[in-house]
């Protein structure tokens, strides 16, 4: 196997999404008991409860592929080779994910964190890298990714 790097970031449908998606299979599970329609339920959960987002970092063919992973095993995306004018930066970044309830309140769950970002020479983000909780550690994150991909951090 190469040596590669993987950096799991989001869930597809965010954290309502992944419950739904564990009731949708214990309740397919239910069924199954006693009609073969409960597969169809279990395959819909599995989908809402284990898609997942991340990247691969190739380091010796210095390559980066964003990918979709379905169901969390079936990896869906596509190889960008790494120039020596891309960047790599340190963006802060807010997720809101935001459900309502019966009564019409509004539930936020907000995280900041900091994302290690691969520019390309025309200043267009490409992808992000890496997801850290802190500042300095996404400054450490960046610096050693630019050496695995041989290029230049900004900061």
């Amino acid at each position: 196997m190469k040596d590669q790097i993987i950096n799991r970031f989001d869930k597809l449908f965010g954290p309502a999404g992944s419950s739904a998606g564990w009731i949708f299979m214990l309740s397919g599970i239910y069924i199954l008991s006693f009609s073969f329609s409960g597969i169809f339920f279990f395959l819909i959960g599995a989908f809402l409860a284990f898609t997942y987002t991340s990247v691969v970092i190739d380091k010796t063919d210095r390559k980066v592929k964003l990918t979709n992973n379905f169901f969390g095993i079936l990896r869906f995306g596509r190889w960008t080779e790494v120039n020596p004018d891309m960047t790599v930066t340190v963006k802060p970044n807010t997720i809101v994910y935001r459900t309502y309830s019966r009564s019409n309140r509004a539930i936020e769950n907000k995280t900041h964190n900091y994302r290690v970002l691969l520019f390309d020479e025309n200043k267009n983000c490409l992808m992000p890298l890496k997801y850290e909780s802190t500042l300095g550690h996404a400054i450490e994150s960046a610096k050693e990714l630019s050496v695995v991909l041989g290029l230049n951090s900004v900061l």
